[in-house]
């Protein structure tokens, strides 16, 4: 944790006081597959702009992509229940006529037949549905585990790093493949002296600039996101997060940014 030493002006010097610390993203996510694997695909480069849910990388999943389609042929595939359903309508309406003709008229060996053929086909054309639900189900265990072997952005942000190369092995949760990070928004960090710490939370935001780029042009509104209520004994101070909006990319991240603030007393501070 590096610490950065700020002497702030005594009363009757000027009000302005430069309070230092670096941006860094508000989100910064190491990526590996939960399975072990062949890398078949990287689909990005370093520094291309995803979003979420897009396809980062793949394993090798060649035999559990030939098991996917038998199971979308069978999940799909009406022939069996039309068959069966065919033949129940046959039976039905069978049953039905000699039931119709009354007890005198039908011989009691021909309609218990009848009735059997019946509950035969009715059993038939209900394994049939079975089937074709079963295989729906298999089809979705076997995407679901394509999926694992697929990795996919969880967030919008930038790809900052790949460590991998197509045809390495890895190993499942083990093996980092690449970094994303969400540049969107930016986090200022600091530890400050708890006096201008509750200060800070009172006012809700303050304006930012980039060091060496004072001005119009890198000068930023960032709201107050977090103040700790608890004080580090070591230093006396509390830890500050400032939350700093960059949809445009006009901020970079890991420079140093300042605050302007007011105060009456010497402070250390501290950056994570």
């Amino acid at each position: 944790m590096a610490a950065l030493a700020l002497l702030l002006p005594s009363h009757g010097e000027a009000s302005g006081v430069p309070i230092i610390g670096i941006t860094e993203p508000v989100e910064e996510i190491d990526l590996a597959f939960p399975e072990v694997g062949i890398i078949a695909e990287i689909a990005v480069e370093e520094g291309q702009t995803v979003v979420k849910k897009e396809l980062l990388a793949r394993l090798d999943a060649r035999s559990h992509e030939a098991l996917q389609k038998i199971a979308a042929m069978k999940a799909e595939s009406v022939a069996a229940i039309r068959s069966a359903k065919a033949e129940l309508d046959l039976r039905e309406k069978r049953l039905t006529k000699l039931k119709k003709l009354g007890t005198g008229n039908t011989n009691p060996d021909e309609l218990a037949r009848a009735s059997v053929d019946y509950e035969t086909a009715l059993s038939r054309y209900e394994l049939a549905s079975e089937e074709s639900a079963q295989a729906g189900i298999e089809l979705e265990q076997i995407t679901v585990e394509i999926e694992r072997r697929t990795l996919r952005s969880p967030i919008d942000g930038v790809v900052t790093r790949i460590l991998r190369d197509e045809a390495e092995s890895v190993s499942g949760g083990e093996t980092l493949v690449m970094s994303v990070v969400n540049l969107q928004q930016l986090d200022l960090i600091v530890h400050i002296e708890t006096e201008l710490a509750e200060q800070i939370s009172k006012m809700g935001s303050v304006m930012v600039d980039r060091v060496g780029h004072e001005g119009a042009e890198f000068a930023t509104s960032a709201k107050v996101q977090f103040v700790s209520p608890v004080v580090d004994a070591s230093s006396g101070t509390r830890r500050v997060r400032l939350r700093l909006d960059n949809e445009d990319g006009h901020h970079v991240s890991g420079v140093k940014y300042q605050i302007q603030l007011s105060a009456p007393t010497a402070f250390s501070m501290r950056r994570e």
